[in-house]
């Protein structure tokens, strides 16, 4: 992978933070042009730069923008778009944000180079799916933790569609909160994670302050597209699990929809619903991002998605990667799933409560 930050036309001030977030991101190295010929990663190419102008058709960019600037939004649309560097922000306010752009698309080169592998697996041993589906468990990084005797496993896989999904979990307090976003733009996403961060720093997070924050920040959101929102918090002491869900988030239990989708949108078209469920000891629920339903249009080899996942319930890593296996199945070295999808499970231990 080759960076560069085109100076022309940006400030020293935003120059240096430009810097020292390569440096964080240990991508200060790649700063410097280098031989396609030597460097198999010099194939990718990013550039920070304030207009699409300065850089080549084929070449992956990140806009720099100052507060006050005019951005085309098909510039945003653009799928050679990572995303935006809020040049009036600190380094560390843009660092999520810059470190999900840039490993998604190693992401993206990673399950490149491993479906053409796939593929050529394929070509070879036409009938042994097993072998496909071992392969195919590599493909992507499993993201796993266990707090306090609650197991959380999940799976990112990069889209190549406008926008994208981000999720993560954390611990504030007694409670295990789980954020899932799928947005229709980078700026939109941007935003989300300053106030995510936000969030995390709190002493004490509560369902309202986080519903607060939301309609406070309905107008700064409105330019920047649409929004599905979920956001779960899991109480340890009782095991608890309290959402809002806005848009076509879905959390399932083997046997049953326990949160389902809806038509609405954040911030345009909204309605704000809490639901609780009661989690039990030795069972998991299933949470499933938008993105995995345009991915799959509800149907998972060749029936309806929720008889597939009661048939194939299983341990939180087999029933992950076997979704995961059943998504991209249908693509191959040159095809990327259409959309950004997350798949996360929670499990609880069948010895929690004395756990905690």
């Amino acid at each position: 992978m080759r960076i560069r930050i085109v100076e022309s036309n940006i400030d020293k001030i935003a120059v240096d933070k430009l810097n020292n977030l390569l440096k964080l991101l240990e991508l200060s190295d790649f700063n410097q042009d280098v031989s396609e010929e030597n460097n198999e990663s010099a194939a990718s190419q990013v550039a920070f730069t304030k207009s699409q102008n300065d850089i080549a058709n084929d070449e992956y960019f990140i806009i720099v923008f100052h507060d006050g600037d005019q951005i085309d939004k098909s510039i945003l649309e653009n799928e050679m778009c990572l995303g935006v560097f809020f040049a009036d922000k600190s380094v560390e306010e843009n660092l999520l944000n810059m470190k999900n752009a840039i490993e998604g698309l190693k992401a993206m080169e990673l399950q490149k180079k491993l479906l053409y592998k796939m593929n050529s697996v394929m070509e070879g041993l036409v009938g042994q799916v097993e072998s496909i589906r071992e392969m195919h468990k590599n493909m992507a990084p499993f993201r796993s933790e266990k707090i306090r005797g609650v197991g959380i496993t999940s799976r990112f896989c990069a889209g190549t569609s406008n926008g994208g999904e981000f999720f993560d979990f954390f611990k504030v307090g007694g409670d295990v909160w789980i954020i899932s976003l799928h947005a229709t733009s980078y700026m939109l996403i941007g935003s989300f994670l300053t106030m995510i961060e936000g969030w995390k720093a709190e002493g004490s997070l509560t369902m309202d302050k986080i519903l607060g924050q939301l309609e406070e920040r309905t107008e700064d959101f409105s330019e920047f597209g649409e929004a599905s929102i979920l956001v779960a918090k899991l109480t340890l002491a009782d095991l608890t699990l309290e959402s809002i869900n806005i848009g076509a988030h879905e959390i399932l239990s083997q046997n049953d929809i326990l949160i389902s989708s809806n038509e609405y949108s954040f911030p345009n078209s909204y309605e704000v619903k809490k639901q609780s469920v009661q989690l039990e000891k030795g069972k998991g629920v299933l949470l499933l991002s938008p993105g995995y339903f345009k991915n799959n249009d509800h149907i998972v080899n060749g029936e309806e998605y929720i008889s597939f996942i009661k048939k194939n319930w299983s341990s939180p890593v087999e029933l992950i990667s076997e979704l995961t296996f059943q998504s991209k199945k249908g693509y191959n070295e040159d095809d990327f799933l259409p959309n950004d999808q997350t798949i996360l499970m929670v499990e609880v231990d069948k010895n929690a409560i004395s756990k905690i």
